[in-house]
């Protein structure tokens, strides 16, 4: 009946009981809220989270509500875009498509995940140790023949090829002998 009488074009949740007085049966609190005025139609905005951000028994010809409403789907898409957007592990890949979020929190080569506690002046705490033991535990990765973990290639692939191989070997390998 609103849709016809008012050439709705948005979706609406249709009331409709038969009765010819209908509005004055036992209606729901919620939809009648006779403090806000009379409840039909009552227009909601819910977000990508499935929550109502913004509703009232608004009449969206207004030009104050519509630019209200839209304020508030513009706001709602920003924040769905920031959280879509968001990249923990900085490799250019959402958090959402990406399969290793938190590669972030390795350090490549240190395939051991051993520290070391280091002082330097007043800076001390404990730091990523990259040895003879890490180029030793790639080379048997590799040598191994079974298949990596993308998460792992991801954190801790030493060349940026994509791939753990011999040239990740001999790069880690080198890293080790300057004392890096």
């Amino acid at each position: 009946m609103w849709v016809n009488s008012f050439d709705l074009t948005y979706p609406i949740a249709d009331f409709e009981t038969g009765m010819p007085n209908w509005y004055q049966e036992d209606i729901p609190y919620l939809i009648y809220m006779p403090e806000m005025g009379w409840g039909l139609p009552y227009n909601i905005i819910i977000d990508h989270n499935m929550e109502v951000v913004w509703g009232g028994p608004n009449d969206l010809a207004e030009e104050e509500t519509m630019e209200e409403a839209i304020g508030v789907i513009e706001a709602a898409l920003n924040h769905m875009n920031a959280e879509a957007l968001l990249d923990n592990d900085e490799d250019g890949i959402a958090n959402e498509c990406d399969i290793c979020p938190d590669s972030h929190l390795y350090d490549t080569g240190n395939f051991d995940f051993s520290e070391e506690f280091i002082i330097e002046g007043l800076d001390y705490g404990y730091y990523p140790s990259i040895e003879v033991y890490d180029v030793l535990l790639l080379a048997d990765l590799v040598a191994s023949g079974d298949e990596i973990s993308p998460c792992f290639v991801e954190a801790s692939d030493f060349t940026g090829d994509n791939a753990l191989d011999l040239i990740d070997i001999m790069a880690l390998a080198n890293y080790v002998i300057e004392g890096n």
